[in-house]
């Protein structure tokens, strides 16, 4: 009998920036929760992510949990504007690269756009392990749910949230994951057709939940316009 090597999680990359002419992801930090806590009293945005509301000092605490936890990855989606560009235009090559940045810079960077807050984007990672009649290890995966959700309605329908997506995507095959995974819940539509387009597949439906889960492969994942992305790296 062949045995299954057990998967492990690797160590949570370094936070960053990420440009792209569309939209751009920074951290999720402290001065975003404000914003972050009004928008997830929508009755909507609620049920469409499945989420309870939260007080603004538990939005707090989830808040350093994205930052501390090592199998959570968070960015806000802000909407890009000419300091992207400039920073864009920087570049010594077309293709992506990573370039140091002191933390005092991007800390200004990102609370000086607040007003920008556009909503989020999100990878879990976790293992799957399965366990045959006898006990033994027969699955050992590495995989990763992702979650997105543009709060401000003038920003759906431009591109936006498939880019971010397909950005956290190429991060957690990077990563080493061996599938990516959403959960969508009935009625969510536009979720659900966005996915399609980015080569996701049905895996089942969940009943109870009113909630289809749906997964793509690195093999079946589809990534153009990662090339236009720039990355800036936060130091420590």
């Amino acid at each position: 009998m062949t045995s299954i090597v057990r998967a492990s999680i690797p160590p949570k990359p370094s936070l960053k920036i990420i440009l792209t002419p569309s939209c751009t992801l920074v951290p999720y930090i402290p001065s975003h929760v404000p914003t972050y806590n009004n928008w997830m009293q929508s009755p909507e945005l609620l049920e469409t992510t499945g989420s309870e509301p939260l007080s603004l000092d538990e939005e707090y605490a989830m808040c350093d949990s994205w930052r501390d936890d090592s199998d959570k990855i968070t960015y806000i989606i802000l909407s890009p504007d000419d300091q992207t560009d400039d920073l864009i235009s920087l570049s010594p090559s077309p293709k992506p690269y990573t370039e140091p940045l002191t933390v005092p810079l991007t800390i200004n960077y990102i609370t000086s756009r607040l007003p920008k807050m556009l909503g989020d984007c999100n990878l879990f990672l976790s293992l799957n392990e399965e366990l045959g009649d006898t006990g033994e290890l027969t699955v050992s995966t590495f995989e990763a749910e992702l979650e997105i959700m543009l709060a401000e309605q003038d920003s759906r329908k431009k591109g936006i949230a498939t880019l971010a997506c397909k950005i956290l995507i190429n991060e957690a095959f990077n990563l080493g994951v061996h599938r990516v995974f959403v959960k969508i819940k009935d009625g969510n539509v536009g979720s659900k057709m966005l996915f399609e387009k980015l080569g996701f597949k049905l895996v089942k439906y969940v009943e109870c939940f009113k909630e289809t889960e749906m997964e793509v492969l690195e093999s079946q994942v589809i990534t153009e316009d990662i090339e236009e992305v720039e990355y800036v790296e936060e130091e420590t």
